[in-house]
């Protein structure tokens, strides 16, 4: 039976972290915009914080620019934080020299974008573009000695694409966004439509990755993964444990229990969306067929999986 991961758990994490943004940013802001009329004068009593602010004007317009600098730096971490799970196993980033490249970034959002530029930048120029625009913008307001530009190649593919730009993201104007950006906070109409970009992003960088995935390696890694607080001899005993309780069944009631452990990692029956990573129903039959023994030296990093494929 075919199998299909329609979305990462690393997808799932980023909507958690970003889903209802803009819903978010505009309670805030219609809250500010009470303080700045003076309809609200004073803190709720459960509160429990001293306010009274000299010019609530000035206050609430501070408190607006900082709202708009938190949500760059929420939406920056992320797509960090997809990036992230994207290198953990079982990995979606596989091909060597993107891996190096985005492990080589190491904590600078900024550089691991710049690593799938290389590989990943016909898929969506606008939207590469976008993103660095978005890192950079945080990085001005939060990091101010970390990557703090735009470059020549993102500018001019924002120029270029102006049109296009302004009608997906509701009338975003192109020139207006590099103006802030070189000399002016960001506005909330900017900070949304960066939110919007980076979900976008996400969106067509995982089709790209589904599409490149070794759907062979990608379920090596799975069965080898442990609990993150499993390590060193635990974690090699709880493997064998684990593999010996699936695999070691009779094989009439294999095949239900290897789908029912897949299944935990997001693999389904149902293919729900067209760029949906597939796993062949002959790669699974395979996988079903092997001892405990088999299993374990097939899904093990340090074995040779040529040699191993061999005995199929």
């Amino acid at each position: 039976m075919t199998l299909y991961l329609n979305e990462s758990h690393a997808r799932r994490r980023f909507k958690e972290l970003l889903g209802q943004a803009n819903h978010m940013i505009v309670t805030i802001l219609v809250g500010l915009d009470a303080v700045e009329q003076g309809l609200v004068t004073a803190p709720p009593p459960d509160l429990h914080a001293a306010w009274s602010p000299a010019n609530p004007v000035n206050s609430a317009r501070r408190a607006r620019r900082l709202v708009l600098d938190m949500v760059l730096v929420r939406s920056v971490d992320a797509v960090d934080v997809y990036l992230r799970m994207c290198r953990r196993s079982p990995g979606l980033i596989q091909e060597v020299e993107l891996k190096n490249g985005v492990d080589g970034a190491g904590r600078s959002v900024f550089n691991k974008i710049l690593a799938l530029e290389k590989r990943y930048w016909s898929e969506s120029p606008v939207l590469f573009s976008l993103v660095s625009v978005m890192v950079a913008w945080r990085n001005k307001g939060a990091h101010e000695e970390a990557d703090t530009e735009v470059s020549d190649l993102h500018r001019k593919t924002l120029r270029d694409n102006a049109a296009d730009i302004a009608s997906v993201y509701r009338g975003l104007d192109v020139e207006r966004l590099l103006v802030g950006f070189d000399s002016a906070a960001p506005t909330f109409k900017e900070v949304a439509s960066l939110i919007s970009a980076a979900q976008n992003f996400i969106h067509i960088l995982e089709i790209a990755l589904f599409r490149d995935l070794d759907a062979d390696q990608y379920l090596r890694e799975l069965v080898w993964k442990a609990p993150p607080d499993v390590y060193g001899n635990y974690a090699y005993l709880f493997r064998k444990k684990r593999l010996q309780s699936i695999w070691g069944r009779d094989y009439s009631e294999r095949p239900t229990a290897v789908r029912r452990y897949l299944r935990q990692f997001g693999l389904v029956t149902d293919r729900r969306h067209d760029h949906a990573a597939t796993f062949s129903a002959s790669a699974i039959d395979r996988l079903c067929a092997r001892t405990p023994l088999e299993v374990f030296e097939w899904a093990n990093p340090e074995k040779s999986v040529e040699v191993l494929d061999k005995k199929d």
